[in-house]
């Protein structure tokens, strides 16, 4: 099953590549609430990839975690925990994204009562929209024509509607179950951290998890990875581990 998963993860990566296309429209998996949302982007979109870094770390993560474990539960039992810690993945990433969308319209509606340059400029500089920059400069030299403050309102309308209508894609949070799998049912497996370092699987996966948290917390700017997706695989690793384990 690891194999399988492998060649048609590559497979489809290699063949948008090779016809130039952005399979993340179509298979991405978009927000329910979005007019982009298709029920086969549920599955779909755990077989899409944004990048050669982005595929490759996770073809590396599951050919050296998951033999083992499929090994032990069959390739039935694997295939299901794949799936379930992708779909854990993807439903913790839009639960919070639902949340973070509503606060992101209450601050937009509230600008759209009351625009002004400062506000404007506030907003696009604590969500470092650096794409915006040079209509801030322009602004900044026209504060109080209406032009200007009516384009500010249509420029954070369409921030909204871009946030709205992105979409979640990749492997990592089944990737990041399998880890949390294999560290609970392995806990004493050596792994070599950047090839050098031994390291018992228990502890590579709590480094794993504190990093998930902390960046998660951070909230780096420009920062695309759905860290929130790879806790939601980890968890529904946890339960499903933990439940197969008894």
């Amino acid at each position: 099953m690891v194999r399988n998963i492998l060649l048609l993860n590559l497979l489809i990566f290699v063949l948008g590549q090779f016809l130039g296309l952005d399979l993340s429209e179509l298979f991405g998996l978009s927000a329910f609430g979005s007019s982009n949302f298709q029920p086969y982007q549920i599955i779909t979109h755990l077989f899409i990839h944004a990048s050669w870094m982005h595929i490759l770390g996770n073809m590396l993560g599951l050919i050296i975690f998951g033999p083992k474990l499929e090994m032990i539960w069959g390739p039935g039992r694997f295939l299901v925990f794949y799936f379930a810690c992708g779909f854990g993945a993807s439903f913790l990433h839009f639960l919070v994204n639902a949340v973070e969308l509503q606060m992101l319209l209450k601050d937009i509606n509230a600008y759209s009562l009351d625009p002004s340059y400062i506000s404007f400029d506030r907003f696009v500089a604590t969500r470092h929209l650096t794409g915006f920059l040079d209509f801030v400069n322009a602004f900044g030299d026209h504060e109080t024509d209406p032009a200007y403050l009516a384009k500010s309102k249509e420029y954070l309308r369409a921030y909204y509607v871009q946030m709205q209508n992105s979409s979640l894609v990749g492997a990592s949070g089944a990737i990041f179950g399998i880890l949390l799998a294999f560290g609970m049912t392995f806990p004493r497996d050596i792994l070599y951290i950047l090839f050098v370092i031994p390291l018992e699987a228990r502890f590579v996966v709590i480094l794993y998890v504190a990093f998930e948290l902390y960046v998660t917390l951070q909230a780096a700017p420009n920062d695309n990875v759905a860290h929130f997706a790879h806790l939601g695989g980890m968890i529904f690793a946890f339960l499903f581990a933990r439940r197969w384990a008894s």
